[in-house]
Formats: structure tokens, sequence, C-alpha cells
């Protein structure tokens, strides 16, 4: 799911990697989830309405 993806800013071991989708609903799907990520909020943790924060890259 969504959630899954970005959770914990996708740094865990259980974020979600791949997602199956059926062939039929696959571009609604992708249409879905790209207008559903480009709404996250992304800024400081502690600042209310955030859903994405600083990401560790080392």
């Amino acid at each position: 799911t969504l959630f899954g993806c970005f959770w914990t800013n996708g740094q865990i071991c259980s974020a979600t990697s791949r997602l199956l989708i059926h062939k039929n609903i696959a571009k609604e799907f992708v249409d879905r989830m790209v207008a559903w990520s480009k709404n996250i909020k992304v800024s400081d943790p502690l600042e209310e309405g955030c859903r994405l924060g600083p990401v560790v890259s080392e």
C-alpha cells in the first residue's frame, strides 16, 4: 500500500518495495498513486501535516 511505501520514509525492513497490480487496473492505479504521492507534505517532522521528513542516505 502507499502507507507501506512512505511510512518511516520507506526506511524500514517491512517497507513496500514491490506492488503486484493486475494489468486491467494498472494504469489507473499508477495514476492515482502518482497523484497521491505529489500531495505528500515533505518538511520538518515536527511540523503539523508533515508526512515525509529527512531521509538518511549513508
